[in-house]
């Protein structure tokens, strides 16, 4: 069972490396070219990754569907807007279909983050006594507590707590 403590440590530790894999991504992207890193894969491969497994971290570390949409845009935008960027640096070209990949990649990634979130909060819920969905609005009162208060110990009420 996940406990709230790790569930928070989990996040905090996305939220940092969403934050230093956007600082990379630029780094990277404006380097010039006899200085960038190689790895060997096809260039749209590592543009695909690259923005994808910043997007997976920024996705787990800012969870919400609106935070996550604002994380897919903004990569996409910063896709195009290196990719622009880099005419400007020595041995260096803009090409259009790698920023597609790139942004392509962000929003794999957050559909994957967004996921592994999902996945780590019901695991969160079920380990403080809460019912995954919409009815874990709030710890459960549990069975032997609702039972002496004269409230029901099983099914949906007990897990809504006895009102």
């Amino acid at each position: 069972m996940l406990s709230w403590g790790i569930f928070m440590t989990i996040l905090r530790l996305a939220q940092a490396a969403g934050i230093v894999g956007v600082c990379l991504l630029v780094l990277l992207s404006l380097i010039p070219g006899a200085y960038r890193p190689h790895t060997g894969a096809p260039s749209n491969l590592e543009h695909l990754l690259a923005y994808g497994l910043t997007a997976a971290a920024l996705a787990l570390g800012w969870r919400s569907p609106s935070q996550i949409l604002r994380i897919v845009l903004a990569l996409l935008v910063l896709a195009y807007g290196l990719e622009m960027a880099q005419l400007l640096v020595p041995a260096r070209s803009a090409d259009w279909a790698t920023a597609f990949v790139s942004g392509f990649g962000g929003f794999c990634g957050a559909v994957l983050g967004a996921g592994l979130m999902r996945g780590l909060q019901l695991k969160g819920e079920a380990g403080r006594g809460l019912a995954p969905g919409p009815i874990a609005a709030g710890p459960s009162v549990g069975p032997a507590v609702n039972a002496a208060k004269g409230g029901p110990s099983t099914g949906r009420a007990a897990l809504e707590g006895y009102k």
